[in-house]
């Protein structure tokens, strides 16, 4: 019987020492990369032979960059399949595509529309997915944003950051993200706008643990008291 593969579909599916090794060994790679240094043949090789496919569905240009270098940089090939390059959906069942680009691939990078496209992918691949976003949680960005942090403000545990704006998916990782290194997180919506109730819950889970809190309220005033770090996006409804 095979073993179904491991994937990252949300922050959430990461323990708290993961998440922090992650975001420690990209702190690494970017400081070697910046000082013109080169990875060790362990790291320039750890995907050697392998075929990285990027399943873009949707458009980017930092994120269509950063992961086929990504890809080169520990020694794999990738190959960019784009909407308009494949049959993702069009005249081809989405089940068939994913049956067919995992068996000629060691990995998916995808960058989807809906969080239906990623569960999908994750049921039917039989190589591991790594979810670059989909209209319900942004994992990558969070490692991204938490990198940052760390490198503005060295110890971050104690921190508070406060989210502005339309309750999204960058939001959705952002907060698991920080409360998971111990920031305090607080996220001021638009009237009539909730934050995810799951996602809340996970917060409230993993604070426990770390000692983060998670403040939810409709009044940025409100938020923004005493914080470190402030994430702005709209305030409405994007519709």
């Amino acid at each position: 019987m095979s073993v179904k593969p491991r994937h990252l579909v949300s922050i959430s599916d990461l323990t708290n020492a993961e998440f922090n090794s992650l975001v420690d060994r990209a702190a690494y790679h970017k400081s070697l990369i910046k000082a013109g240094g080169k990875p060790s043949p362990e790291i320039s090789q750890a995907l050697s032979g392998k075929l990285v496919a990027l399943l873009f569905s949707k458009r980017s240009t930092r994120t269509r960059i950063s992961s086929e270098g990504a890809a080169v940089y520990f020694g794999g090939h990738p190959m960019f399949l784009g909407k308009d390059d494949i049959q993702l959906g069009v005249n081809e069942a989405f089940y068939d595509t994913i049956k067919v680009v995992s068996s000629m691939t060691s990995c998916i990078f995808a960058r989807v529309n809906s969080h239906n496209d990623i569960k999908q992918l994750c049921e039917h691949s039989s190589v591991p997915i790594i979810n670059s976003l989909c209209d319900m949680y942004h994992p990558l960005q969070a490692i991204a944003d938490l990198l940052t942090i760390k490198e503005t403000f060295g110890e971050i545990k104690g921190l508070k950051l406060t989210w502005v704006g339309d309750s999204n998916n960058v939001i959705n990782d952002l907060a698991v993200a920080c409360v998971r290194l111990g920031i305090n997180v607080a996220v001021a919506t638009p009237t009539g706008i909730e934050f995810d109730s799951e996602i809340a819950s996970k917060c409230n889970e993993i604070g426990k643990e770390t000692g983060a809190s998670l403040l939810l309220t409709h009044d940025p005033v409100e938020a923004v008291k005493d914080t470190n770090i402030i994430v702005t996006d709209t305030f409405l409804q994007m519709i």
